[in-house]
């Protein structure tokens, strides 16, 4: 061997064992924040013995002979898990981001301190029963134990931000869910697109393309500080630091009569941005008075969606809340609950929201958890207005037990029509599919996924029949026309449209040229809307799809603009399918056979510091991961995962960020499933193992009885004093 190939051989083997060594090095720097899942831990604070059981998903099974036992894990464990995203929410809340992630968050700060969340976490607090506090107070010593015990191994972010968390507080708990609640009521700015859009839309079709909307009335002097607040929303949340809307998704009951197993079924799909962690946390509570399973929020104690032994629960959001207050003063209010959103200066009007009074959200939950049917668990959720939340509970015994809007009657049969017309029309038709499904076919987990997974199909099988009949029927009609050729195609398409089984899968043409039509029918609708007030409405698929819905209705056609009807539809519908075939041609080829839903309907995933500076450097390179994961091909529709439809429509806006159902015959058989998963440390193996089932619209099995947890074999890590 020469001299030359020496040097080469030894350079080249100790540059391999020198990234080795580095690879291995990095490694243990990034995994020493990781969780404990076996053995023995020493825990002070214990009153007894506890034992946490980790499923092959992470998803910790507390077993506790003490119910304040229960409490201080469950904040232990997700602290495990997610401190840096209990840091980061409960910072965004108080209006101290800055303080976490630099300067660049001062917009963000400055909104969130006029919400005056802090003063309302206070109040709250004080108000506080001692057995509720208790329980908040057990969970914030959790979390500390945890920071005490990983001062010197915090998680990663740490690390790049250059800086280091302090204590959690009882405080904290309350900054966390309230700010929660305040995006789940209006996070991106949809509760105000309706007031906008009233003052662009003429009266009566406002109130028949909207219905139920306590806004429907409101004219074009208010509609500007509305649309204000959506720019000032829209602004502040291209920074990045905001979570954006969490109040797409859906809850349903398939009752008793209904099921296979003759017992209630609930589902429940929960919507937020593709964030790395996902919003939500998987978990299950067993102590000697509390036993209770299901989606949490990390940095708040209770379990906010999910089933005791006896009891399901589960909400949607809903859509219209008149808690916003116009004045023509820029002086505050003399009630000390509101909060200074927006000025418009021409108009000289404020937008103030107003906190709703609400009983305190621990209580609440607390005496869900512990409810013994579906009757007294409704009746606590009733209480609860923040947020305003339609709430849908079940039992082993009762069919089904609803919740509505709390301002309307109590009983009768007004009650029920009032909360049922307030509902979005995808609901109903949910609703009115099961309720068909009804005599023929007894309902199981497995069909629940299915609807759970894709409504937007139901959507497509209402709006499409209304579109086709304004296409040629042949090509010989098509011929006569003006431009025979794309006359002929358009008549092929109504064909293919007509055959289609109106279900979005991502392999199909027919998905994406429905998709690609009507976003250009709803844009030719609205043009006369101002840039921004578009994007806004397009951001919500829902809304407008409901506004499509409802303009081709009936025989005729309302256009939503104008106080009267336009005479030339069939010219507006063929245009608009036209130029979505030529966009799509331009896009994926002039070959239809290869047009495919998936390659533009598809779910990128980011985590909360992507867009901090400190990856700026890494971003221009592509070097993303595992700060960006994506884009994943998807099945489903807007109203599955809420696309905001923008130039880049690869990127998906909002998507089911849980989903769960509970089968009442057998606990067991319950499933659910996270977007992304259920760690937020990044070297984890369960930061993102959940996405491959959730692309494929599967789900992971729950156990819930104690028995068969502790035959499972899962890892498990015994705690004591």
């Amino acid at each position: 061997m020469s001299r030359l190939s020496k040097i080469l051989f030894f350079g080249v083997t100790f540059f391999i064992l020198g990234m080795l060594i580095l690879r291995t090095l990095l490694f243990q720097w990034f995994s020493r924040p990781l969780p404990v899942t076996k053995g023995k831990i020493q825990l002070h604070a214990l009153t007894d013995s506890v034992r946490v059981y980790r499923d092959g998903f992470s998803i910790p099974h507390i077993l506790a002979d003490a119910d304040r036992d229960v409490w201080f894990m469950q904040g232990y464990v997700t602290a495990q898990d997610r401190f840096f995203q209990m840091d980061f929410w409960r910072s965004l809340a108080d209006g101290r981001l800055s303080g976490l992630l630099g300067p660049e968050a001062g917009s963000t700060d400055s909104l969130m301190v006029n919400l005056g969340l802090d003063a309302l976490a206070g109040r709250l607090v004080q108000g506080m029963r001692p057995e509720i506090r208790a329980c908040y107070d057990a969970y914030t010593e959790g979390v500390n134990a945890w920071l005490d015990r990983h001062r010197k191994r915090m998680p990663i972010e740490y690390s790049i931000l250059h800086v280091r968390p302090g204590p959690w507080k009882t405080e904290d708990c309350l900054l966390v869910y309230l700010a929660y609640a305040a995006f789940m009521d209006w996070g991106d700015g949809r509760a105000f697109l309706i007031p906008a859009l009233s003052g662009r839309i003429v009266g009566p079709q406002m109130s028949r393309l909207l219905p139920g909307s306590p806004h429907a009335r409101a004219g074009a002097k208010y509609s500007r500080v509305f649309q204000g607040f959506v720019c000032l929303l829209d602004s502040v949340r291209r920074q990045g630091f905001l979570p954006g809307d969490l109040s797409g998704g859906h809850c349903f009951a398939v009752p008793a009569r209904s099921a296979l197993s003759a017992r209630p079924i609930l589902a429940t799909a929960l919507s937020a941005q593709p964030l790395l962690p996902g919003i939500y946390y998987e978990i299950h509570l067993k102590g000697p008075h509390i036993h209770a399973a299901g989606i949490s929020l990390p940095g708040y104690p209770f379990i906010l969606y999910g089933n005791n032994a006896r009891t399901a629960w589960g909400g949607q959001k809903r859509i219209w809340r008149p808690d916003f207050m116009i004045t023509g003063s820029i002086s505050k209010p003399e009630d000390s609950g509101s909060a200074l959103l927006c000025t418009d200066r021409i108009s000289k009007l404020s937008l103030y929201y107003k906190w709703p009074e609400s009983a305190e959200p621990g209580s609440v939950f607390f005496r869900v958890m512990t409810s013994s049917d579906a009757e007294s668990a409704v009746k606590v959720l009733q209480t609860l207005t923040l947020p305003a939340m339609e709430w849908i509970c079940v039992d082993s015994v009762r069919d089904l037990s609803s919740l509505h809007d709390p301002a309307l009657p109590a009983a009768g049969k007004d009650a029920a029509a009032g909360a049922a017309s307030s509902r979005p029309m995808l609901l109903r038709m949910i609703g009115d599919t099961l309720a068909g499904r009804m005599e023929n076919v007894r309902m199981t987990v497995m069909e629940c996924q299915d609807i759970q997974t894709d409504n937007y199909s139901f959507m497509a099988g209402a709006i499409l029949p209304g579109l086709l009949k304004w296409l040629p029927d042949s090509a010989k009609e098509a011929a006569s026309g003006t431009h025979p050729e794309s006359g002929r195609s358009l008549s092929e398409w109504k064909q293919k449209l007509y055959s289609w089984d109106r279900v979005m899968r991502s392999g199909d043409a027919e998905t994406v040229v429905y998709a690609a039509w009507i976003r250009h029918i709803v844009r030719t609708l609205f043009s006369d809307l101002d840039p921004d007030l578009l994007d806004a409405l397009m951001a919500s698929p829902v809304l407008w799809q409901e506004m499509l819905f409802k303009c081709f209705e009936k025989d005729g056609f309302i256009h939503p603009m104008h106080s009267r009807s336009v005479k030339s539809v069939t010219k507006l519908i063929r245009l608009c399918l036209k130029d979505a075939l030529q966009e799509i041609a331009g896009e994926q080829g002039e070959d239809p056979g290869k047009w495919s839903w998936g390659s533009v309907h598809a779910m990128t995933y980011h985590h909360i510091l992507y867009s901090h500076p400190s990856f700026e450097m890494s971003r221009s390179f592509g070097f993303t991961q595992p700060f960006q994961l994506g884009p994943y091909a998807m099945d489903g529709g807007p109203a599955t995962m809420l696309g905001n439809f923008t130039p880049e429509r690869s990127c998906f806006a909002y998507a089911h960020a849980a989903r769960l159902i509970v089968d009442m015959n057998q606990l067991d058989n319950s499933v659910s499933i996270l977007a992304a998963g259920q760690s937020g440390q990044i070297v984890d193996a369960h930061y993102m193992d959940q996405i491959p089932l959730y692309t494929k619209k599967y789900y992971h099995p729950n156990l819930f009885s104690v028995d068969r947890i502790r035959d499972a074999g899962w890892d498990r890590v015994d705690a004591g004093p």
